[in-house]
């Protein structure tokens, strides 16, 4: 086992995320794509001892793919099992060449042994059937460990506490539509047992039943709707994290203006800005920039997308003043695509899947930190302001510590470089730096302990944090030591230098 390795082909991330982690735990080595042409092009170096394809791929099929592993003259002899929903897939998958067929959801809990069987059939056993655990934690723990899939499962529970409380309601006052809540309880089921939800996935299961039978009484119903309700709150996962009173205070009473944002994204902000008691305002994408309501707000928040004129048009001639301050919201390659004077005037930068604390935060941060030089037309600083700050930079990640450094270096910072917290303390006992580049996760001595020392001594240098996404334990922890910014792995070498530059000044 320890020799082998397995490809998975899926193109949905927490499945792709899940059966990695839980084939990785029994031992194999494990590669991943996306799509039918990443494997095959994989495939031209890779030489696997199986091959987990899903059937349903974006582009090239994984019919196709099966039948171009069998029928190559160096991957022929591969292994491949396909996976998919629908059961009466798995004839045309043994007609393609396929070993073996897998349905979903997948029971990451046996795949391993499916996986086993395909690889050494002689050496197969019988083993007893798994049993679905009443356990609402029934993943490997080395699995459930992973940051980013804790993420994935925070925000099933968060979406189905909401849509399940939606149907509840919509039951009561008589604007129950059964097709959409049958298609929702299957989707509950299928993604509760991917990400370990056992209970739910059950009741979701029972649910289905009861909407596909021919009648059923409303009581029944409510009954069901409300025991989902009850299993989406009542996890672990799904309790707010507690927010430090300085985060929070700088946010109550404060208007809060969302612009150009979809409806789901607009409830998640709204909700997470009440929990601090702040004044959300929702407004249409054609609001006028110099409107009185924009103008009432504290904080403007504009969301950017690809394609959409109305985010940057607004963003480019709302008129800020003393006491505004501008956040701009949207996936990491749209913000960096935007052109400069634009960025320029933004107090704060939110990715795009951010958890409802990481918005306090970036929210939070964008009142209290200092605003701009200018607010119509700010000039961007020269690049000679840079070239003698000194940053160091603490990660025991080689990979981490070569991409930051040469990202510093063409920006034209020096670099000096701590490969664990107590070579950093070191360092720091020598000469201060203008900035410190702070890894979480590391050995012996975490990023945690390495900057709560660093404040002890009364070191106002700024610290940015390198962390995981979804880790907001972790960042909320880091603000109340005193970090100034953090930037979730994977990161962006601009994104990453931008939040820099606000941190180092002359």
């Amino acid at each position: 086992m320890a020799n082998e390795t397995i490809l998975i082909i899926e193109p949905n991330p927490i499945e792709l995320k899940m059966t990695a982690a839980a084939l990785r735990v029994e031992g194999w080595r494990v590669q991943v794509a996306s799509s039918g042409e990443q494997a095959i092009s994989m495939l031209r170096t890779l030489r696997p001892d199986l091959v987990l394809v899903s059937l349903k791929l974006p582009g090239m099929t994984g019919l196709e793919v099966a039948a171009e592993v069998k029928q190559g003259s160096h991957t022929g002899g591969i292994a491949v099992i396909a996976i998919s929903v629908s059961i009466a897939d798995e004839e045309a998958a043994l007609e393609a060449g396929c070993d073996g067929f897998i349905a979903k959801p997948i029971d990451i809990r046996e795949v391993g042994g499916r996986v086993h069987a395909c690889l050494h059939p002689a050496a197969v056993t019988d083993r007893p059937a798994v049993e679905e655990p009443e356990s609402e934690h029934p993943l490997p723990a080395d699995v459930l460990a992973d940051p980013e899939l804790r993420g994935w499962r925070r925000n099933f529970l968060a979406e189905g506490l909401r849509q399940s409380r939606a149907l509840g309601s919509a039951l009561e006052c008589g604007q129950f539509d059964p097709a959409k809540a049958l298609q929702l309880t299957q989707q509950w089921a299928a993604v509760a047992a991917t990400v370990g939800y056992a209970k739910i996935a059950r009741l979701a299961r029972e649910t289905v039943l009861l909407l596909q039978a021919p009648t059923y009484a409303n009581s029944r119903m409510r009954e069901a709707v409300a025991r989902l309700n009850r299993a989406f709150g009542n996890q672990a996962e799904s309790a707010e994290i507690p927010l430090p009173e300085p985060i929070a205070q700088a946010l109550r009473g404060k208007r809060v203006a969302l612009i150009g944002f979809a409806n789901r994204e607009a409830e998640r902000i709204c909700a997470a800005l009440e929990r601090v008691q702040a004044l959300p305002r929702l407004l249409e994408s054609a609001e006028p920039p110099d409107s009185e309501i924009v103008a009432s707000c504290s904080l403007i928040l504009v969301h950017i997308r690809s394609g959409a004129a109305n985010g940057p048009d607004f963003a480019s001639h709302v008129s800020l003043v003393p006491g505004q301050a501008m956040v701009l919201v949207g996936t990491r390659e749209d913000l960096l695509a935007m052109d400069h004077a634009v960025q320029s005037r933004a107090r704060e930068f939110l990715i795009d899947g951010w958890q409802p604390e990481e918005v306090i935060l970036r929210l939070s941060l964008a009142l209290t930190r200092e605003p701009p030089q200018q607010y119509d037309e700010p000039a961007p600083r020269p690049r000679a302001a840079w070239e003698s700050a000194e940053v160091l930079v603490v990660d025991d990640d080689l990979d981490i510590r070569s991409l930051v450094h040469q990202a510093l270096t063409r920006n034209g910072m020096s670099c000096r470089i701590a490969a664990n917290g107590t070579e950093a303390l070191e360092m720091l006992e020598r000469n201060q730096p203008r900035a410190i580049i702070l890894d979480v996760n590391m050995p012996v001595m975490d990023g945690f302990e390495v900057l709560a020392r660093i404040r002890e001594q009364g070191l106002t240098v700024p610290v940015l944090m390198l962390t995981a996404r979804q880790q907001e334990k972790d960042i909320l922890l880091g603000f109340d030591l005193g970090a100034d910014d953090y930037v979730v792995k994977p990161f962006s070498p601009a994104e990453l230098v931008a939040r820099l530059k606000r941190l180092v000044r002359e």
